[in-house]
């Protein structure tokens, strides 16, 4: 399932998909960052056990808004995301029913609650690191729009793949 991984001791991002592991990206600086959590180590969510397989850091540049990704999965149960935005985590899924949502628009509706639009801009992908269920470069670009209904908040990203949307709760640092 892994289309591109990156490599932890240059940081090179590889296309699995090529026969020849093509080099989609190289890193601009050997890993100027560390993850908080390892990849590879495991971990217990919504009752089950879940590995970070990937690690990624984003970046809105018009806001110098700067996130962590872990992207983590379980043989059963798919991929999620587990997002760490300056000691505020997030436990995230992807949604197929995704809401309604008319550009401009500063609430929206999912489920029968009321979400508030957060922010929108563009989010750029400034670190790579493990594997990935989609090709990721260090560069790529997403437009974005984050809507919230504490604890909970639904994220849209529309980038060259298609429309993503995804829901975070707000999980303590301490779990």
């Amino acid at each position: 399932q892994t289309l591109s991984a990156a490599c932890s001791h240059c940081g090179a991002v590889a296309d699995l998909t090529d026969e020849n592991f093509r080099i989609i990206s190289r890193a601009e600086s050997r890993m100027s960052r560390r993850p908080l959590l390892e990849i590879g180590s495991k971990g217990n969510f919504e009752g089950k056990s879940w590995q970070i397989v990937g690690y990624m850091v984003r970046r809105v540049a018009e806001f110098d808004f700067v996130w962590e990704e872990y992207l983590l999965f379980n043989p059963y149960h798919g991929f999620r995301f587990l997002s760490n935005a300056y000691g505020h985590w997030s436990w995230i899924k992807m949604v197929s029913d995704m809401p309604f949502e008319e550009y401009f628009k500063s609430s929206i509706s999912y489920k029968g609650q009321g979400y508030k639009r957060l922010s929108a801009g563009y989010a750029d992908v400034v670190y790579v690191l493990g594997e990935f269920y989609w090709k990721v470069a260090v560069g790529d670009r997403a437009e974005t729009a984050d809507y919230v209904s504490p604890p909970y908040m639904l994220s849209r990203e529309l980038e060259a793949g298609g429309l993503i949307w995804s829901q975070g709760t707000y999980t303590e640092p301490v779990e």
